[in-house]
């Protein structure tokens, strides 16, 4: 049958999922965005400043 723990237990772990996904998708739209950026900018500081920005982000995204 259907055991009301079991579905709750079964409805944290699918939002917890959720939540993951979402982080997962915000860090791969932010190396996204971070390597546009590094690819088209020509300023010397910003590109540095975004490197670093990238390699925090990468770190993050190391799957």
């Amino acid at each position: 049958g259907s055991d009301p723990r079991a579905a709750t237990c079964r409805g944290k772990l699918q939002s917890r999922r959720c939540k993951l996904n979402q982080e997962i998708n915000k860090e791969l739209r932010l190396r996204a965005g971070a390597e546009n950026l590094y690819k088209v900018t020509t300023n010397r500081k910003l590109r540095d400043t975004v490197a670093l920005e990238l390699s925090f982000v990468n770190s993050n995204c190391n799957f």
